[in-house]
């Protein structure tokens, strides 16, 4: 997501005017879905929120009075949140409870996050190219590693090769990915394709990336957002899942239902797609 100041402006006008109403999506960012409770955690970066919808669309606050909200990952009983520019929080899912504020001074545009089995968490930077590891239990973090590519966005771990897959917002837009055990990168897919958002995976393997078109900050971007889907070994074009989107950002696969949750940021709203395996 980087079109952050037209969406923060427009958002405290809304709030100013009083045209903003309780329990709304408000520049939706990120999508967790928890299957105990058989809900979805929805942070809005337009008025920080983190929302509760239930699968009928009934929505309710789980947290608030947050700066930006970006990307989320949840891990155990814990939901943990980029609050940008350079916060990481953590919350008791059961209760919205804080249980982790980690700030990285240096940071200047926190973006994603996504957590390794060990609990592990990493945040990418879109403005310094770093990603950030994060240490949960010591609420400490080090710089893992710097790309040499522009505004590194959307990070997911891939469990099928233990490695990060980190995506970028820029025109020809690239994956790489990210080796855990060495912190070095590797060009996954190099594309004529324009500012890639978020990036998610299937049971199979399959990667998704949400695609936002080409544009700027000043003209704005298109109403033609796609979500594309890669095969694992990105060896042929992907298919296109979804068409005529504004803003797609950190989409989630939810592998349950096998349903693909995109948050339109530009459009103000959620939506839920049924993906064949």
């Amino acid at each position: 997501m980087k079109n952050w100041l037209i969406v923060y402006v427009t958002s405290m006008i809304l709030i100013m005017t009083g045209t903003m109403s309780a329990q709304q999506y408000y520049a939706p960012e990120s999508a967790v879905f928890d299957p105990a409770a058989n809900h979805y955690f929805i942070s809005n970066f337009g008025s920080g929120d983190i929302l509760l919808a239930d699968s009928n669309g009934v929505k309710k606050y789980f947290a608030r009075d947050l700066a930006n909200s970006l990307g989320m990952v949840m891990v155990g009983n814990t939901l943990y949140l980029v609050e940008n520019r350079n916060n990481v929080r953590g919350f008791n899912i059961a209760d919205g409870s804080p249980v982790m504020l980690v700030t990285i001074p240096e940071a200047k545009f926190l973006n994603d996050i996504t957590a390794d089995p060990q609990g592990f968490l990493y945040v990418t930077d879109s403005n310094t190219k770093c990603i950030f590891k994060i240490y949960p239990q010591i609420h400490k973090y080090t710089t893992f590693a710097v790309t040499a590519v522009a505004s590194p966005n959307g990070v997911v771990y891939d469990p099928f090769h233990d490695r990060l897959l980190v995506c970028h917002f820029k025109e020809n837009a690239v994956i790489e990915g990210l080796s855990l055990k060495d912190s070095t990168f590797t060009t996954l897919l190099e594309s004529t394709l324009h500012n890639f958002d978020g990036i998610t995976l299937d049971s199979q393997g399959n990667i998704y990336v949400s695609v936002w078109g080409a544009g700027n900050f000043t003209d704005g971007y298109p109403d033609k957002g796609i979500i594309c889907k890669f095969e694992a070994s990105f060896s042929r074009p992907p298919d296109i899942i979804t068409l005529d989107l504004h803003g797609p950002a950190d989409i989630f696969f939810e592998t349950i239902n096998n349903l693909l949750v995109i948050p339109s940021l530009l459009e103000d709203k959620v939506i839920w797609i049924p993906v064949d395996k």
